[in-house]
């Protein structure tokens, strides 16, 4: 049984006072035999020890008091944070929501020339891709504080996902004069390591996301090496920068170096708080170097093992290339089957679909010719893991890709577990879709 703090001084009190009353009167009894002189002993003997425990108290009292009021600040700093984070989040999900719904709208105008329709579909998918990476950061951020964020090894290939990393910023940078360049050792072909490859994609872009927020002029380069082991990944700028004393606490949750930061150039303070958490899992280590108006570097070091580096050419999807496959789409929403519909019209595939998992099952059984599934998740009456477990009892070597919104590598390593071959997370990407269509409508035609 653990006392409450005020019990225990009281305890000690009374122990300390019961053991000096017991143990000093003998020794005074002991030594003086006038009763006078041991009244006037007693007398300084109580003094002595009133005062004596009330410097002890009073320093115990004050390191508790203390520890309880470093921790009211923290706890009032800590809710001052995430404050001004909710608020940020607000902006900063209101923000691309805001161009994305006005230009949604704005597209249904019938007098829009093509360059016009064009530029606005091209701000509702920048934008909409802002949006999702903030999302992701959030999630991520609630996994990694949780402890549920896992790491999930794989073949990856860190050219590709720098080069993807490089496209997306490159119209950001180029909107505001900055130049953004690439240096590596590994310029051809494929760069295959084992590692998270989500992870580094999530590191990349939040580095980079803050390199092109915080710097108005000047470059941007992204430097990555494989050497000894090591991933070696930097991103350098030539912007705002940091000051020296507040290099470490822009690592911390929610904290940006600088509050007038916030409001100059919005942000959630996520980006360096998740990058160095995902570091860390990943076994490595995170650096920071800047100095004010010249510039900022963040580099980092994962442990790795090269696999192989090749020049073989690419998988995607060819604009000409034609299928003769049937495809049943598991999907109850209508507008997401309507997506997926558009996506692949167009591509000489006859399309089947099932409103719900059962229906899956059933098509599956009763049409043998059905050459790939594309299987959303969450349907009712039946949902895609039930449904997935079911068909690949009845057909082991059909193809099952799944979409979901469910994102975490865990919800992609339970697919795994249920025979899903592929795993694509909402927003599907339309490219990684088609690649993996080609893949497996390649590997049905060679069977």
């Amino acid at each position: 049984m653990k006392f409450r703090f005020e019990y225990r001084i009281v305890l000690a009190y009374l122990i300390l006072g019961g053991f000096w009353i017991l143990f000093s009167d003998r020794l005074v009894y002991s030594i003086f035999g006038d009763s006078w002189l041991i009244s006037r002993v007693q007398t300084y003997k109580g003094w002595f020890y009133v005062v004596t425990t009330g410097i002890l108290f009073f320093f115990i009292l004050r390191k508790y008091i203390m520890g309880m009021r470093k921790a009211t600040l923290k706890a009032q700093e800590s809710d001052r944070l995430k404050t001004a984070f909710l608020q940020n989040v607000s902006h900063e999900l209101r923000t691309p929501m805001n161009a994305i719904c006005g230009f949604s709208d704005l597209l249904k105008r019938q007098n829009l020339t093509t360059e016009k329709r064009d530029a606005y579909i091209d701000i509702i998918v920048n934008n909409s891709n802002q949006l999702l990476a903030m999302v992701n950061d959030v999630l991520t951020l609630s996994n990694i504080e949780t402890q549920q964020e896992k790491v999930y090894e794989g073949n990856v290939d860190v050219s590709e996902i720098v080069e993807k990393a490089y496209n997306h910023f490159l119209p950001l940078a180029a909107a505001k004069g900055i130049a953004l360049s690439v240096q590596s050792a590994h310029s051809n072909g494929k760069t295959l390591v084992k590692t998270d490859g989500e992870k580094l994609k999530q590191i990349l872009w939040n580095l980079l996301s803050n390199a092109v927020k915080f710097t108005d002029t000047g470059s941007i380069t992204i430097r990555f090496e494989l050497s000894d082991g090591q991933l070696y990944l930097s991103v350098s700028d030539t912007g705002i920068g940091i000051d020296t004393d507040e290099q470490e606490i822009v690592f911390n949750r929610f904290v940006q170096a600088n509050p007038s930061i916030a409001l100059k150039y919005g942000g959630t303070g996520l980006g360096l708080t998740i990058a160095k958490a995902l570091c860390k899992l990943m076994g490595g280590e995170i650096k920071l170097s800047s100095q004010i108006a010249q510039g900022t570097t963040v580099s980092l070091s994962i442990p790795t093992e090269q696999t192989i580096s090749s020049n073989n050419a690419s998988n995607h999807l060819g604009k000409n290339e034609q299928y003769s496959q049937i495809i049943l789409i598991a999907e109850d929403e209508d507008f997401n089957y309507l997506y997926l519909e558009e996506l692949l019209k167009g591509a000489n595939l006859k399309l089947l679909r099932a409103r719900n998992g059962q229906e899956a099952v059933d098509i599956c059984s009763d049409h043998q010719q059905v050459d790939i599934v594309i299987m959303d998740i969450k349907m009712p009456v039946m949902n895609g893991y039930e449904a997935t477990k079911l068909i690949k009892k009845l057909r082991p070597s059909l193809p099952i890709i799944a979409q979901t919104a469910y994102a975490s590598p865990a919800d992609e390593d339970r697919l795994r577990k249920v025979g899903v071959d592929e795993y694509l997370s909402k927003p599907i990407d339309s490219q990684k879709l088609l690649s993996l269509l080609h893949r497996y409508s390649s590997i049905s035609k060679t069977e």
